[in-house]
């Protein structure tokens, strides 16, 4: 799942960066900016590496409820990049197009309402 993969590459990175025994009570920020990092400069989109980040967050707020010794525990602030929003726009198909007229042109039904909206 896209989970395991994502914290499963957090961890590596640390590992890489010789953190390998680091408690998650020692786990800051700047951490988490490495992961940020290495993802950027392997050109992933800013809007994939904040879906990660997300899992990140969530396993971090998690913690405490699965683990009693860490009910005190604080996550590090996670920085997420900026990304503009964009809407995708969808080109409806000739074939669509008739479909839908013909749906919205169809005499009305005995179980459709006389209300109009």
């Amino acid at each position: 799942t896209r989970s395991k993969r994502v914290l499963r590459r957090l961890l590596d990175l640390l590992d890489k960066h010789g953190l390998n025994d680091l408690k998650i009570t020692e786990l800051t920020t700047n951490h988490l900016n490495l992961y940020t990092e290495a993802r950027r400069s392997e050109k992933v989109k800013d809007a994939t590496v904040n879906r990660e980040l997300r899992v990140v967050r969530a396993t971090l707020n998690q913690a405490k409820t699965f683990f009693s010794g860490l009910e005190n525990f604080t996550p590090a602030k996670i920085r997420f990049l900026k990304v503009e929003k964009m809407r995708r726009e969808r080109i409806v198909s000739s074939v669509e197009i008739k479909q839908i007229l013909f749906y919205l042109l169809k005499p009305q039904t005995a179980e459709e309402s006389e209300k109009i909206y």
